[in-house]
């Protein structure tokens, strides 16, 4: 519309005399629109305007900034709170009226902030920066972390933009990071460019809480009526609060509170105990009517002070709640708790959610042969030594006699016990309940803290190989630990080695089996899935101990040591070579043959006499260990002194000193 400056167009509405001026109450809401004339201009067009009089117009549809050849007409005789203004949603500047937090992937951290403007914007963002209170910007994403909303519904088309947030390592769904305007020459309105994106309140603004709560993680242990629950923030038992109570979980029959300061971690008891295949297979626990207790978003659309500016929103809540347009649901906050299908339930569902009882398997270390509290559990490790006990004999050992005895083969999976850098094998038996077609065995070593979780809110120090953080494809283990390690290693046995006894292999061609390396692992069982897997690892408590209260703290994967020994002369290596028989300490020797041949392995003492025998035979080329108690052929401890370990193999000819000390 162009006139002159001294012929203007003038837009006004049908009332040549204006014999009633419009005014309106603030209070009431907006003005009269059939009494208006309604513009609506959808971007990205721009407003072209030049010497034109407004007159009794309307723009709510999409506010409209004046541009500066338009002039607004003003109407004399108002009252009280009534608006003069005859023009209604133009505006002199653009403002964020709303900013909302949003998990977008529902792996239960929040990722963005969705802002919404009064009008539409030109999304350029060169030149705009916000500062956040707690959270950095993702710079990786959009234009160095600012993005413009996919185009919508009406009305606020053109209006909204993302910044995205870099995530928590936990769980933090009821997080509302404040925020502000910190520098912005750039974004501004795309109706006349005239005026940048301000906010409303000068200092930080706190954005409403629109990320609805998930559950983070489960876990329950084989043969326990008793499942933890890590919510990604504190939930209640209805849309108006009151206390979480049993009620809203499947088959519960009571609940108790772990966090203190709030209902975001809980116990949840169940009429009967969850066997190990229930565990394995998935079972899934239903959930109704679980919400967060995040409170209704500022409704402009009656604040007299936002009105006052001639500034109003039909629907204040934009597309998240009652009567908001595009919105797929038909209540107000607070948020209903969401399951794996993201996003929120239909209009008028009540929010039903579904989450398996355990995502982590976590055996009981087995105190005895009848002793089933276990998924898996490995029985033994050893490289490629060739040991003096028999591989039948393996489970006689404890894990100390096991360390003791001889060299290259650990017991005990806490990280206490150490291999060679050398080929090995583990042994585990899997619970005769379950009939897995493979069994994997995934591993890392030197497991970098990044992947660790640190803080209360999960078990210390644990960590999990890959699976898909986007919570609308998998579990997401959200709160449970801070990412997926996907660096892991894997070996995939689909045959056992002997009924219920499975062996996997660990190569030291591995560039991660090294020496100096702590080497953790876990199962999992069938088809590798990465998606939403159930891995298997351990309680970290001794084999028969009680299951503490807080054993939810205590998840951990299987774990020893690596560790190359420094070889002596001829490749004949004696450790801990100061023994106390009484103690029930060995001396261990270890031997490497580069050829076959008869082998002897003899003690003697400082004056010759023949004291014990360890070996007397032939061996093939291979690695192999010895030990002495410190006793006689006799079996009687020996007297305190000095006393030789000679082992003459082909090419090999060693003695290696022993003192033997009595407290």
């Amino acid at each position: 519309l162009t006139g002159t400056e001294a012929n203007p167009i003038i837009i006004t509405r049908d009332d040549p005399d204006q014999t009633s001026p419009l005014f309106w109450d603030p209070t009431l809401g907006p003005p009269n629109k059939t009494l208006m004339w309604q513009i609506d201009m959808l971007p990205p067009a721009t407003l072209a305007m030049l010497h034109v009089v407004v007159k009794y117009s309307d723009a709510r549809l999409h506010p409209l900034p004046v541009p500066d050849d338009v002039e607004l007409f003003v109407t004399t005789g108002a009252v009280g709170s009534q608006i003069n203004a005859t023009t209604y949603m133009w505006i002199p500047g653009i403002l964020i009226i709303n900013s909302y937090t949003e998990d977008s992937d529902g792996n239960g951290r929040i990722d963005r902030i969705r802002f919404t403007s009064d009008s539409s914007l030109n999304y350029d963002f060169s030149g705009f920066d916000l500062e956040l209170v707690g959270y950095e910007i993702d710079t990786t994403k959009g234009s160095s972390g600012f993005e413009p909303k996919a185009t919508g519904v009406a009305p606020y088309l053109g209006a909204e933009f993302f910044v995205w947030l870099r995530e928590k390592t936990w769980s933090d769904t009821g997080s509302k990071p404040l925020w502000r305007i910190i520098a912005n020459d750039s974004l501004r309105d795309i109706v006349s460019g005239k005026y940048t994106l301000g906010q409303i309140f000068e200092n930080f603004n706190i954005p409403t809480d629109t990320a609805p709560p998930r559950v983070g993680y489960t876990l329950t242990l084989p043969d326990s009526n008793e499942t933890f629950f890590q919510f990604s923030e504190s939930v209640f038992s209805s849309d108006v609060g009151g206390t979480i109570a049993s009620g809203s979980f499947g088959g519960a029959s009571s609940l108790s509170q772990v966090n203190t300061s709030g209902t975001d971690e809980m116990l949840v008891s169940f009429a009967n105990p969850w066997t190990a295949a229930q565990l394995d297979g998935g079972t899934q626990i239903s959930m109704v009517n679980i919400w967060d207790n995040e409170a209704l978003p500022h409704d402009y659309s009656v604040d007299p002070a936002w009105l006052s500016l001639g500034r109003a929103l039909p629907a204040p809540y934009n597309a998240y709640g009652q009567n908001g347009p595009g919105a797929n649901w038909d209540r107000d906050w607070p948020n209903p708790i969401v399951t794996d299908n993201f996003p929120v339930p239909n209009d008028n569902d009540v929010p039903v959610a579904t989450h398996r009882a355990s995502d982590v398997l976590v055996s009981i270390p087995p105190s005895s042969a009848t002793d089933s509290r276990y998924f898996i559990w490995p029985i033994w490790a050893r490289d490629s030594v060739k040991t003096e006990v028999k591989e039948a004999d393996y489970e006689n050992l404890t894990p100390t006699q096991s360390a003791t005895l001889t060299i290259g083969l650990v017991r005990d999976f806490t990280g206490t016990q150490w291999l060679r850098d050398q080929d090995m094998t583990v042994q585990a038996r899997v619970n005769p309940s379950l009939t897995p077609g493979q069994v994997n065995l995934h591993f890392d070593t030197n497991v970098a803290a990044s992947f660790k979780a640190i803080n209360a809110n999960g078990p210390v120090g644990l960590w999990l190989p890959a699976f898909n953080e986007d919570a609308a494809a998998g579990a997401g283990f959200a709160g449970m630990v801070p990412r997926p390690n996907a660096n892991t290693s894997l070996n995939t046995v689909s045959a056992p080695a002997s009924g219920v006894l499975w062996n996997n292999a660990i190569p030291s061609a591995d560039s991660k089996v090294r020496s100096g390396a702590v080497l953790d692992f876990f199962y999992s069982f069938g088809t590798v899935n990465t998606v939403d897997p159930l891995y298997a690892g351990r309680l970290d408590i001794r084999p028969g101990a009680a299951v503490p209260s807080n054993w939810y703290r205590l998840v951990k994967p299987f774990s020893f040591n690596i560790q190359d020994i420094k070889l002596q002369r001829s490749s004949v290596t004696i450790l801990n070579n100061v023994i106390d028989p009484t103690k029930g300490e060995n001396v261990r020797v270890s031997y490497q043959l580069a050829k076959s041949g008869p082998v002897t392995v003899q003690v003697f003492t400082l004056d010759g006499d023949l004291v014990q025998v360890l070996y007397r035979g032939s061996r093939a080329a291979g690695d192999y260990t010895a030990s002495w108690d410190g006793r006689n052929r006799g079996g009687r401890a020996v007297a305190r002194g000095m006393y030789f370990i000679r082992v003459v193999a082909p090419e090999i000819d060693e003695i290696r000193k022993v003192m033997v000390v009595k407290q």
